[in-house]
């Protein structure tokens, strides 16, 4: 998979058609499919009681890349507009290579497809159609809806980036306390708060900032109890299916 993501960007950072910039994008998106092998991994390795946290280092890990690779390609991009796709496909080069020196752990023999995990597929699907319009929209939201400054969007990327690092240790609370039944629809209702003050900020930056750090928070909250919850039922399969959701 991390291969497959490492030629795609190569084939994208080649490109001199909108055709082979697709297929270069294809490829790699063909190469996602690693999420859900390294959460399959993650859960082999991870007692069930405090699974849900394991899972939330994945947020963290996103929120980390949430911050740094805008910056680190919007750099880049001054220099060439090619050069982000080369830096990709090296950082994907670069983890395959870590993967790789990894010990395997045992395949757990499964049962069958749960309806189960079919079901956790539809919140699954619903928090990502919430977060990824997030992402996609919040800059030109606050560029040009809001004018803020490119050190302003800057700051309010940092903001999501730390917020979802912050929510490590309150899954970790959370995980002691009660059910990832409790817990998934905590964090999307958190989200889902967070949404609502970016709708209603008109002037205020504090809302602004505070609205964005909630969605970020609350995203992982709840997909870390949900990813959780499915690798109870199993890790293989069923994770891949959350993720396709």
């Amino acid at each position: 998979g991390l291969a497959l993501g490492a030629a795609g960007q190569a084939v994208a950072y080649a490109a001199h058609s909108l055709a082979q910039l697709a297929l270069g994008r294809a490829l790699a998106g063909v190469g996602g499919g690693t999420l859900a092998a390294l959460q399959a991994w993650i859960a082999d390795l991870t007692p069930s009681d405090r699974r849900a946290s394991a899972m939330a280092l994945f947020g963290i890990a996103f929120g980390v890349g949430f911050v740094a690779g805008p910056a680190i390609g919007g750099a880049l991009g001054t220099l060439h507009p090619r050069l982000p796709f080369l830096a990709s496909a090296l950082l994907y080069a670069l983890a395959g290579a870590a993967v790789a020196r990894l010990p395997n752990t045992r395949p757990v023999r499964r049962q069958g497809f749960e309806i189960a995990v079919g079901l956790l597929a539809v919140p699954v699907l619903m928090l990502n159609l919430g977060m990824s319009m997030f992402e996609a929209l919040l800059s030109y939201f606050s560029a040009f809806a809001r004018g803020l400054t490119p050190f302003q969007i800057g700051l309010l990327f940092l903001v999501s980036g730390v917020a979802a690092g912050a929510a490590q240790p309150v899954v970790r609370r959370l995980e002691r306390s009660s059910s990832p039944g409790k817990n998934a629809p905590l964090g999307m209702a958190t989200m889902a708060t967070g949404l609502l003050l970016l709708s209603l900020a008109s002037s205020s930056l504090a809302v602004l900032y505070t609205g964005a750090a909630l969605v970020s928070l609350g995203g992982v909250v709840a997909s870390s109890f949900i990813f959780a919850a499915a690798s109870r039922i199993g890790a293989g399969v069923e994770l891949g299916a959350l993720q396709s959701a």
